[in-house]
């Protein structure tokens, strides 16, 4: 029986969708992955129902020796959708078996995330002139993405009815995050006021009564009142790479985020210098529900430890515990309830 590719991917991703919660974000990536999978597949003369494991070896291959896709990440978040695809294939009866069960997802190195300093956030926020419009808005966009540790479509989507002020922090709603999840995020202090002072220019605009974010231009390749896209999200950034000091390839959406999630996570590890109690503690899972990260694992790419929170150790106290009872061993005085 010969499958249509096209009415493949529409009923697949509409399994993904009602099934399993999907945003339209992550049903995009699968999209592009089947797409380019499946041209791969007509160029080879391979027939979808007659798929092998050596087949996807070679497409797998292929991507790297071909097409030049050397990052081994996005190589392989494409082979775990495939894997996905085809078990929904399998479950449906479309396959006997899964060709992409076994095949090998790159293995990627684990590096140091990489986040700016409070020095270079420091310059980036106070080149803005909070006093002209559009300045003030690209402003607020990268204090707020900071602040709450957004990824670029949770930024864009957000609408003005997402935010709450409740004077002392504003609560954020962030709507259909990757993997369809919502979450509400807090943000306070420098963050708040100049959302504060956004929403207030916001409300005077003739635009889209919705989108947070709005273009204020007119002119080819803008829709003035329109909600912007991440792709002019990224171009802030990249323009402001000369006032940080950076290089523009060291100037990135998800360094930002990172750097957020980073000094979330390290704000949590302060304690009493008398007592030595926890003032705050932010566990895994409170960062997870801020982050909106399910996986741990892929959460620790974003997060790096600072210096500070390397000297976190075994109490001095338990050691000490320790060293005592080691002596009273020595002296054969030993005695297992002693404290």
């Amino acid at each position: 029986m010969k499958y249509n590719p096209d009415v493949m991917i529409k009923q697949f991703t509409i399994f993904c969708r009602i099934e399993r919660g999907l945003s339209e974000t992550t049903l995009r990536t699968y999209r592009s992955t089947l797409n380019e999978f499946f041209m791969w597949m007509d160029s080879k003369g391979y027939l979808f129902e007659e798929l092998t494991k050596e087949a996807l070896s070679e497409w797998s291959q292929d991507m790297f020796m071909v097409s030049g896709l050397v990052n081994a990440n996005t190589r392989g978040k494409k082979i775990s959708n495939l894997r996905t695809f085809f078990s929904w294939a399998v479950m449906t009866d479309r396959l006997k078996e899964n060709p992409a069960e076994s095949l090998p997802i790159p293995k990627v190195p684990q590096k140091h995330p990489q986040v700016y300093t409070d020095d270079q956030l420091a310059l980036l926020f106070s080149s803005f002139d909070e006093n002209k419009p559009m300045e003030l808005r690209n402003y607020c966009m990268l204090i707020v993405t900071y602040a709450a540790a957004l990824r670029a479509s949770e930024l864009v989507h957000l609408d003005v009815n997402d935010i709450k002020d409740h004077t002392h922090f504003i609560a954020l709603s962030i709507r259909g995050g990757k993997g369809a999840k919502d979450r509400t995020i807090s943000i306070r202090a420098l963050a708040a006021k100049v959302l504060r002072k956004w929403l207030m220019v916001r409300r005077e605009l003739d635009a889209e009564p919705d989108p947070l974010f709005v273009s204020l231009r007119r002119g080819p390749g803008y829709e003035q009142g329109k909600r912007l896209g991440s792709q002019y999200f990224h171009d802030i950034l990249k323009r402001h790479a000369p006032i940080m000091g950076l290089r523009d390839s060291d100037v990135f959406l998800h360094k930002l985020r990172s750097t957020g999630i980073t000094d979330y996570y390290n704000s949590g590890r302060d304690k009493c210098e008398r007592c030595g109690s926890k003032v705050h503690t932010v566990d895994h899972l409170e960062l997870m529900r801020f982050s909106g990260h399910k996986d741990p694992k892929s959460l620790l790419r974003y997060v790096l430890i600072t210096p500070r929170v390397q000297k976190l150790s075994i109490p001095k106290k338990t050691l000490d515990n320790i060293e005592r009872k080691m002596e009273e061993i020595k002296n054969g005085g030993f005695n297992e309830t002693s404290n």
